[in-house]
């Protein structure tokens, strides 16, 4: 599946945009800016000017059909809201396009949709997420019978906790072994969703329909990259919306307040010096021939993003790098 994604051959061709958009979606991957889009998806400023008045909040789901949690392997999402106008703005964690496409399926092929595709540097990825399943517990990493390693691959999850004899959580394996030993283990678990990243990025890296953004977005100019994104949803919206002076001080503000809690919540225990140290020995790592694959997957994501950003541009993104 690797060598899939990384082949240089494009995966499909572009599809029209039509310009009488009703659904919107994020999507967004474990430790790919999950939480801040998360928030930020949520606003009530930016449901309002996308859908109006009237929309209601939907609970979470495992896929397009059915409603089972907690996830595994397959993507989730959040059918946030649904308007009187029958718009929608769905918020999607770890699709799986390659397997069946959902979004692109229901939002983006019949041209009545939009999405912001939250990305990062596949190995940022690994360090975050080793950082962050140290120092924070979410509902997945306590399970111990089975364990879970949230939306891993089968092969992954053998290689895991096969190391436990199949009796420990998550939370508490990567706790107890040293910091290269919780790397290696992190990069196994994110594997998988790493290569949805990567597929969906080169899926949809030409579409008029699909904004790229990174983190590095938001660090370099969080309320640019807001402007730009709420623009890029609402240009197709019929009748036509016009964003007030007004209206986008007051999403940014609630923007900014939910950038901070983000940040806020992410940063209170991490250090530099740990955070450097884990850096330093995932990019040591990549010197094995065994984790070569994420060099690679690393010269892929600069690549894409600098062949989706005409798009970001043209709605005004500040530059990614």
């Amino acid at each position: 599946l690797w060598a899939r994604v990384l082949f240089p051959a494009d995966i499909r061709t572009v599809k029209p945009v039509s310009r009488n958009i009703s659904k919107f979606a994020i999507v967004a991957y474990h430790k790919s800016g999950a939480t801040l889009s998360y928030r930020i998806a949520n606003l009530p400023e930016l449901n309002l000017l996308l859908l109006g008045q009237g929309f209601r909040t939907f609970g979470w789901a495992k896929n397009y059909n059915t409603n089972d949690i907690p996830s595994y392997q397959g993507g989730v999402y959040l059918q946030t809201d649904r308007s009187l106008l029958e718009r929608v703005f769905t918020y999607w964690l770890s699709p799986m396009e390659m397997m069946r496409e959902e979004i692109t399926s229901n939002y983006l092929a019949p041209g009545m949709g939009k999405a912001v595709h939250m990305v990062r540097k596949p190995s940022d990825m690994i360090v975050s997420g080793y950082i962050y399943h140290v120092h924070f517990s979410e509902a997945w990493q306590r399970i111990s019978n089975p364990p879970n390693c949230d939306a891993c691959d089968h092969q992954a999850w053998k290689q895991i906790f096969s190391i436990s004899n199949f009796n420990c959580s998550y939370e508490k394996l990567v706790r107890r072994i040293s910091m290269e030993d919780g790397v290696k283990i992190e990069i196994a678990r994110s594997s998988w969703d790493m290569l949805k990243m990567m597929y969906n990025m080169k899926f949809w890296k030409d579409r008029t329909d699909v904004l790229t953004l990174s983190l590095s977005h938001f660090s370099n100019n969080f309320d640019a990259t807001v402007r730009c994104m709420v623009l890029f949803l609402l240009d197709g919206i019929q009748p036509r919306r016009v964003l007030q002076a007004k209206t986008l001080q007051n999403l940014l503000v609630s923007a900014r307040k939910a950038g901070r809690t983000t940040q806020t919540h992410l940063g209170r225990k991490l250090g530099n010096d740990e955070v450097m140290r884990v850096k330093d020995y995932v990019q040591r790592l990549l010197q094995q021939p065994e984790y070569r694959f994420l060099v690679e997957a690393d010269r892929l994501y600069e690549q894409l993003m600098m062949q989706s950003q005409e798009l970001s541009i043209h709605f005004g993104c500040p530059d990614w790098k």
